[in-house]
């Protein structure tokens, strides 16, 4: 078993007469942009962090190395993360703050309100 290529998707989708299933996500992503639609990116930002602590979880097992076995799995993504997110052509666009701070750090109280301290550094 194993994941569809982006190809074989797009091949599945116009080939079905089932596509329609797929409209209403299909028109959140139509002609997006993080800043015509902040929540949706704060959204796919915090899923980002869900992610990264994902592959933190398969890095600690290929380690294991007995410690705490409760680690705090969700971190603050570091500044050189950040920049991967960068969507901006210009500095004109947006400022840091708007591009690189706040929807992270939106992200991150967000996961620690809702996970606790347990997941959470």
């Amino acid at each position: 078993m194993r994941c569809k290529s982006f190809g074989e998707f797009e091949h599945n989708y116009q080939t079905t007469k089932e596509h329609h299933k797929f409209d209403a996500f299909i028109e959140l992503f139509r002609n997006f942009h993080p800043k015509t639609r902040p929540v949706l990116w704060c959204v796919l930002v915090t899923q980002a962090h869900i992610y990264e602590a994902l592959l933190r979880t398969r890095e600690m097992k290929l380690t294991d190395s007995g410690n705490d076995p409760t680690p705090k799995l969700i971190q603050p993504l570091s500044e050189k993360e950040r920049l991967d997110f960068d969507w901006r052509q210009s500095s004109e666009e947006a400022t840091d703050d708007e591009v690189l701070k706040q929807p992270f750090d939106s992200a991150y109280v967000y996961l620690r309100e809702h996970l606790g301290g347990q997941l959470v550094d």
